[in-house]
């Protein structure tokens, strides 16, 4: 007996869900819209597709901010906002992180245009070079914190990867 299967009752319109990227369909979105506080447009494509393609710096920094490690803040990566998709983000403190590669030399009034949105929004926007994050990364995390706002005294007497849990949680 064969195996069949039924059309699924609301298939997607033709062109959508094969190879977007390869069409790069991303780069020419541009219609804005407010979502639960958040501006998203089609760039979550880009996003999804960024979260899978890390570079190695950007893998180094997200294991130190990923799971509240850095003084409880929250951290998300590739996050859409606009049609840009910003490295980290940390919505509570309206922080943007951005790594920027070799790639970034030759891109820098695309880069400012971005600087300018976000600022715009409201966030502040921190720049670090691949290498920065590589070799540098425990001073590149204390000046996270501080933009962050994090008070000094906090930064230098506690162990920023370190955040204790609540108490009544977490003893027994």
């Amino acid at each position: 007996m064969g195996f069949y299967t039924r059309p699924h009752p609301n298939p997607l319109p033709t062109g959508e869900g094969d190879s977007w990227f390869l069409r790069k369909k991303w780069i020419t979105m541009e219609p804005l819209m407010l979502v639960d506080q958040h501006f998203v447009d089609g760039s979550t494509r880009k996003a999804q597709y960024l979260r899978k393609h890390q570079t190695t710096a950007e893998k180094i920094l997200w294991r130190r901010l990923r799971n509240r490690q850095l003084y409880g803040l929250k951290f998300r990566r590739q996050f859409p906002i606009g049609k840009y998709v910003v490295d980290f983000m940390c919505l509570d403190s309206r922080l943007a992180i951005e790594l920027d590669g070799n790639s970034h030399q030759f891109r820098e009034k695309t880069d400012m245009k971005k600087q300018i949105f976000l600022e715009q929004q409201g966030f502040t926007l921190l720049r670090y070079s691949n290498n920065q994050i590589k070799f540098n990364l425990e001073m590149s995390l204390v000046q996270i914190a501080q933009k962050a706002g994090i008070p000094e005294q906090e930064i230098a007497s506690v162990d920023p990867f370190v955040f204790p849990s609540p108490r009544g949680r977490g003893q027994g």
